[in-house]
């Protein structure tokens, strides 16, 4: 049975992998990449491993979708499916470390572990735990459970909705620095993760985010998903319907989140920003 135990199991393990990636970002860790542009790391791997063989101890009867670990369409004969992205956002944690040790200069860049757990009857992420390791003292933890609420480092936290004006649009630090040319009166705020960047509108670090890339990956967005909705968030694709996770290779078609009361206001900005970029 899910209960808040079972949410704060799964939180101290997605703590422990996140103290494990920050030792070895202290190290000479290897790193290679998928695709040009792309990169994946030893602390990936590590991360991947070491949760997967724990949250397996913790549930053997749940499924495994990561974007480490080579799909096995059998996570969807399970009754539930952890859906993780061990680090999302592996080239800003890149960035973050030559900034770190010196190599380079900057501002630190966002990046978390990610872990959702799927409700493979209805395709509905129900638990979300994100964890970054190097925000605030000793690391940010957001995490929800569905029907239990949304938790900030353990304690209950509710999100409290403010007039946008202008509407704050969280956006990868790139676009934030080549800016946005829409009509509609907006700031951007910059963030390096795409599960931070959900999960940071959930904080009220800004207003409204969204992905307008569509062909995403359901680990980029499953745990932060969870929370949004646990707050009460309005978390859609670009044709305004209910993200759900029901396929063996399914892309996401894009996504945007906000709290309700501006989900008019952040499909009008997404007709404006569609001509003019191709992602966020």
């Amino acid at each position: 049975m899910l209960d808040i135990k079972s949410l704060r199991t799964v939180e101290a393990i997605v703590v422990e992998a996140g103290k494990m990636a920050e030792e070895t970002l202290a190290k000479d860790f290897k790193i290679s990449e998928k695709t040009p542009g792309d990169l994946v790391t030893e602390i990936d791997h590590l991360v991947n491993d070491f949760l997967k063989d724990a949250l397996h101890k913790f549930e053997p009867s749940y499924g495994w979708l990561s974007e480490e670990t080579e799909e096995d369409p059998e996570w969807l004969n399970a009754p539930y499916t952890w859906v993780v992205d061990p680090i999302d956002g592996t080239n800003n944690m890149v960035k973050t470390a030559a900034i770190m040790y010196g190599d380079a200069e900057g501002t630190l860049r966002e990046f978390c572990i990610s872990v959702g757990l799927v409700d493979v009857s209805t395709g509905e992420p129900i638990m979300g735990v994100i964890y970054n390791p190097l925000d605030g003292q000793g690391g940010t933890l957001l995490s929800s459970l569905k029907g239990e609420g949304v938790f900030m480092n353990q304690k209950p936290y509710t999100h409290t909705a403010k007039t946008a004006d202008p509407l704050r649009l969280i956006v990868s630090h790139g676009r934030a620095q080549k800016g946005l040319n829409v009509a509609m009166p907006i700031e951007l705020v910059p963030c390096g993760s795409v599960a931070y960047r959900i999960s940071s509108t959930v904080m009220g670090h800004g207003d409204v985010t969204m992905g307008i890339k569509k062909g995403g990956n359901p680990w980029d967005i499953a745990a932060a998903h969870a929370i949004a909705l646990e707050a009460g968030f309005k978390f859609l694709d670009l044709w305004g319907a209910d993200v759900r996770y029901t396929e063996v290779g399914q892309k996401i078609r894009g996504f945007m989140c906000m709290p309700a009361s501006l989900e008019a206001e952040a499909k009008t900005l997404y007709e404006q920003i569609k001509p003019v970029a191709n992602s966020l």
